[in-house]
């Protein structure tokens, strides 16, 4: 609800970098809680008129495979790269639930690229989106090397800051 109202406040402000970051955030709010879990929105009642549950996810997820990809078509515009990468991975785990795997897979090689120019957080996103797409291609070993990349690559920075501290202290 906040995330909504932000990107409102923020369209009203000519500010449409931010309005798409706040987007963002709401789709991000429904993807983790569920539409129904969100303030302002209902869960649709179970089969009520007849509709196909099964049918409503599919029409759902189509809907929010569309809704990801278009958005980090803006974050992208806008500069915000993780964001983008966020929403990539996102659209990729939509595609994957309608059976569209090479679908996800081009989601995911876009959210895996650039990791070496990444920041920290970024590039961890991307050793995320190339061990996911690894492991939809079913490379088990590749899976894990991506994924001790990634640990690699924060717990670097992570001993780096360390090592600041301890300078400056």
């Amino acid at each position: 609800e906040l995330a909504q109202a932000a990107a409102r406040l923020f369209q009203q402000q000519h500010r449409p970098g931010w309005a798409t970051r706040a987007a963002h955030l709401c789709v991000l709010a429904e993807a983790l809680l569920g539409a129904s879990a969100l303030p302002g929105t209902t869960a649709a009642p179970a089969d009520l008129a007849g509709e196909n549950t099964e049918q409503r996810a599919r029409q759902s997820s189509a809907a929010a495979l569309r809704r990801s990809r278009e958005l980090a078509k803006q974050l992208a515009a806008h500069g915000w790269q993780e964001s983008e990468r966020e929403a990539l991975i996102a659209a990729s785990g939509h595609a994957v639930a309608l059976g569209r795997t090479r679908t996800a897979l081009e989601l995911l090689d876009c959210a895996a690229a650039g990791r070496a120019k990444a920041s920290v957080a970024g590039a961890a996103g991307a050793w995320y989106a190339l061990a996911a797409a690894r492991a939809l291609r079913s490379d088990r070993a590749g899976t894990w090397r991506a994924l001790e990349r990634g640990i690699a690559t924060v717990e670097a920075a992570r001993s780096l800051a360390g090592c600041t501290e301890m300078q400056v202290g």
